[in-house]
């Protein structure tokens, strides 16, 4: 599966992503790909999961189910350099 990402052209692609700050959930079902030269922006009302995304994305927030594939590479689960 993280080698679609290749196929496909995206550079980043999160995938029915559910991720919690202990007891609430901050995410659920997350899913989304960017293209490699693309801009792409996140937008929605206060609490909405902006931050909880960006921060699953980088690692800050644990994902608890699906993944996050950058560069052909499956991330979410990878400690932090």
């Amino acid at each position: 599966m993280a080698g679609d990402a290749h196929l496909n052209g995206a550079v980043l692609q999160v995938r029915d992503v559910r991720a919690d700050y202990g007891l609430v959930t901050a995410l659920d079902g997350l899913t989304f790909s960017v293209g490699r030269g693309e801009i792409t922006a996140l937008i929605g009302p206060h609490g909405a999961g902006k931050s909880a995304a960006l921060k699953a994305i980088c690692g800050l927030l644990p994902v608890v189910h699906g993944e996050i594939i950058f560069d052909g590479r499956r991330v979410n689960g990878t400690p932090m350099e």
